[in-house]
């Protein structure tokens, strides 16, 4: 069915993009036959004699007119209101509390021992 459906729009997209000719015949000022063709006829399709006034067909060529280029994006952005930059300054800054306890958080030794640094150091092979 999918192969079908592609075979249809193809043969579509093939005749309008070569282009036919659609020939739309007047007989006494009303539409007497639409024909589709390749090339235009030049006789009368109605079989009567032409006289001037009469009969008259009108040809117009259709074809597909592909431009296969890209357009270019000209998108212009309207802002519905202005960007201002908003200046952040921190006032806690220089405000010193007085129930502030001096607490050490860190729990590493300490950085001076009783022990020699070489000490600490060695291994020592028994």
């Amino acid at each position: 069915m999918k192969r079908l459906l592609t075979l249809i729009v193809t043969i579509i997209y093939f005749c309008i993009s070569s282009g036919f000719v659609m020939s739309v015949h007047y007989c006494m000022g009303k539409v007497n036959k639409i024909n589709v063709e390749i090339v235009p006829s030049k006789s009368c399709i109605c079989g009567k004699k032409e006289m001037k006034g009469c009969c008259k067909t009108e040809s117009k060529f259709v074809k597909l007119i592909d431009i296969h280029q890209a357009t270019n994006a000209d998108i212009c952005i309207i802002k519905p209101f202005h960007i201002v930059p908003v200046s952040y300054t921190n006032h806690n800054a220089n405000v010193i509390s007085i129930n502030t306890k001096l607490v050490s958080t860190n729990h590493s030794p300490p950085i001076i021992s009783p022990q020699p640094i070489y000490i600490l150091n060695c291994v020592f092979r028994i």
